[in-house]
């Protein structure tokens, strides 16, 4: 039970990382196409078998609001 404990301490939160980091990834500057691929990249790099709309509503929550607001607007 020591080494299994030890083992989990070492790799358990190493293993969030890149969940943390994909899930977490925010437009800042640039091409939002870029972003765009950037995240679903990611996104899809820890999970291939998620469901086709997740990666677009996290896309759009890591775009700013004002921006999310205009593609609002423009699907209305």
């Amino acid at each position: 039970s020591v080494w299994k404990e030890s083992l989990s301490e070492t790799f358990a939160d190493k293993s969030w990382s890149p969940i943390k980091y994909a899930i977490n990834f925010k437009y800042i500057q640039g091409s939002m196409l870029e972003y765009a691929l950037k995240k679903e990249r990611l996104l899809l790099e820890i999970n291939k078998s998620i469901d086709k709309q997740i990666p677009i509503y996290l896309i759009a929550t890591g775009l700013p609001n004002f921006i999310t607001d205009v593609i609002r607007q423009t699907k209305s």
